[in-house]
């Protein structure tokens, strides 16, 4: 059985929950490829860490439907990015 993606999809919430590495690079790989209707992006609280938000960007430079990102409660430091 193929899995399906949501076609229509705008928005994609997560928050108060940890997502590991393996998870976030399932996240990117679906944000660049088949996020085209994707425009929010929240992932709240959900343990990324600099790599995660690095993947992340590129995905959006890639993606350029996403107009709203927020990361916020990361514990992402900016002057480590």
């Amino acid at each position: 059985m193929k899995k399906r993606h949501p076609e229509n999809l705008e928005t994609l919430r997560l928050s108060h929950c940890k997502i590991n590495w393996q998870y976030t690079n399932k996240l990117v790989n679906s944000v660049q490829k088949n996020g085209r209707f994707l425009k929010k992006l929240e992932l709240v609280k959900v343990n990324l860490n600099e790599f995660g938000v690095k993947s992340l960007i590129e995905a959006i430079r890639t993606n350029k439907s996403i107009t709203h990102l927020d990361i916020s409660w990361n514990g992402i430091v900016p002057d480590k990015m």
